[in-house]
């Protein structure tokens, strides 16, 4: 609550356990992609934080931003180093739709 006084929101990321959004209108959870097998989790803040970004570029919805920053680090924590991980739109869209449902709007 001390930091909403100096800031609209915040985003506070739990590794598997997904993340939460909260601002002075209240908070959202939303869960993590979960993959079968998690081999490093350098580089996962960053790249949903990439995603989260490339999310608010875009206009969309705070959880919209970070589903899609969860998709992006996903990736991240399936191979070992910190920008070693690749997808393709179609990829992320389908992960995505796995976990969240509906249509990612990109």
């Amino acid at each position: 609550n001390e930091m909403l006084a100096h800031c609209e929101v915040l985003i506070i990321t739990y590794g598997s356990e997904g993340s939460r959004i909260v601002s002075k209108k209240g908070e959202e959870r939303v869960k993590a992609i979960q993959v079968e097998k998690a081999l490093d989790p350098t580089g996962a803040g960053d790249a949903f934080r990439a995603g989260f970004i490339k999310g608010l570029l875009m206009a969309m919805s705070l959880n919209s931003c970070a589903e899609l920053g969860s998709v992006v680090a996903s990736y991240a924590i399936e191979v070992r180093g910190t920008q070693n991980h690749k997808f393709t739109i179609d990829d992320l869209k389908r992960r995505h739709h796995k976990t969240y449902g509906g249509t990612l709007a990109m």
